[in-house]
């Protein structure tokens, strides 16, 4: 049987002898053991060949989304991303959605909810204080999330609370169209959400590809790449 291609979008760094394009490892592994096949996808031009190529589409995380796009200033905590990842995963999401199985991690689900019309909170202290860490500097945060039953993340997953990896200060506010919120941290912070008309379009705000063991990580990736068979 032939084994979906899922592409992943990588990013792009700014580097002193040129441009670098870089993907942490974790995603290609999970993608794998979940009996995908990883194509990394270097910002291009080619939109509609490379849609022809992939089953499903992985955005994985990065910096902040400028808030131009979703209608805000720019806050002192907002620390951009490459205009030419930006560009691309956009373009790469829009061609997407609707058409193949769609996962956004961390600025990926970010990603989701603005291209679908949503906005986002630019620093979480700001509004919810600091009782969860949801980022600390150069490391992944465990607290755990509460899978809330509705969608089919609860389905998928099959727990009510998990521990999560997180390394964010930013999370989807006013959701987007079709969008539904399916997991929330205890201090209120939007940590998944899906649109239940499709197939399989989910944003998963902590990082599953930190915890490659969890059961949840392996269900969470097995329902995507078993989507895009």
């Amino acid at each position: 049987m032939k084994m979906p291609v899922i592409g992943i979008t990588a990013s792009w760094k700014d580097a002193e002898n040129g441009p670098m394009v870089q993907l942490d490892h974790g995603y290609v592994r999970c993608v794998e053991e979940a009996g995908g096949v990883a194509l990394i996808l270097a910002p291009q031009k080619q939109i509609a060949q490379l849609l022809s190529m992939i089953d499903g589409l992985l955005i994985p995380g990065g910096p902040d989304i400028d808030p131009k796009e979703y209608g805000q200033d720019k806050a002192p905590e907002t620390n951009l991303v490459a205009h030419e990842r930006y560009q691309f995963d956009k373009a790469m999401l829009t061609a997407a959605d609707g058409r193949l199985p769609v996962m956004g991690i961390c600025y990926g689900s970010q990603l989701i909810n603005v291209h679908r019309g949503g906005d986002l909170i630019q620093h979480l202290p700001l509004k919810f204080g600091s009782d969860i860490t949801h980022a600390r500097s150069g490391t992944f945060v465990p607290h755990s999330v509460r899978i809330l039953p509705k969608g089919r993340l609860q389905e998928i997953i099959r727990e009510t609370e998990i521990e999560s990896a997180s390394s964010h200060h930013q999370c989807a506010n006013r959701m987007g169209r079709g969008l539904v919120v399916t997991a929330e941290s205890d201090d209120g912070v939007v940590e998944a959400f899906e649109d239940p008309k499709l197939p399989f379009f989910v944003g998963v705000q902590w990082h599953p590809e930190k915890t490659p063991e969890a059961e949840h990580t392996k269900r969470l990736f097995k329902a995507f790449v078993d989507s895009c068979r």
